[in-house]
């Protein structure tokens, strides 16, 4: 996130006002005021950021528009709105090292903020490491960034 940081609360609440009956869905259909302002309370922003945020989302590729005004959620949009929800290693750590290019950096911080919410702790600079599993979600991220060039996922055993 700096510039995006893993899904915070406005934009998780834009998300899930696009998934159908729930209470944000139903005020972004019916009174898309409301959801605006409902929006602006839970994250201390402005209206016109919120609203802002919402077009960005949808130029992104989160979420697209129907010609009968059906709004439908992009695999990418459900991928964030997923819980991570970690099961402990065994006897082992997941490890991470990555080398990203200077002319990468907003990708490299975006990984590092990215590790952290994973639970991984840092070892050097470029090296993390992690006791929960989540290889899955990890190289979801990596592709979406097109960073698989950069980045190695280990398992290790423990030996001391």
């Amino acid at each position: 996130m700096r510039r995006r940081p893993k899904i915070n609360s406005s934009t998780k609440y834009i998300l899930s006002g696009l998934v159908p009956f729930t209470d944000a869905n139903l005020k972004l259909a019916f009174k898309p005021n409301l959801f605006f302002n409902d929006l602006a309370k839970i994250s201390g922003r402005q209206e016109a950021t919120i609203r802002n945020e919402f077009y960005r989302l949808k130029s992104k590729g989160y979420f697209k528009v129907s010609d009968y005004k059906h709004i439908e959620l992009s695999d990418k949009a459900i991928l964030e709105l997923q819980r991570y929800q970690p099961q402990q290693l065994t006897n082992a750590v997941l490890m991470v090292i990555f080398d990203i290019p200077e002319v990468e950096r907003s990708k490299r911080n975006y990984l590092r903020i990215t590790l952290r919410q994973l639970k991984f702790e840092q070892v050097q600079k470029s090296v993390w490491v992690t006791k929960y599993e989540c290889r899955d979600y990890l190289n979801n991220e990596i592709k979406l960034n097109n960073l698989q060039q950069y980045i190695h996922i280990y398992e290790s055993k423990l030996i001391s």
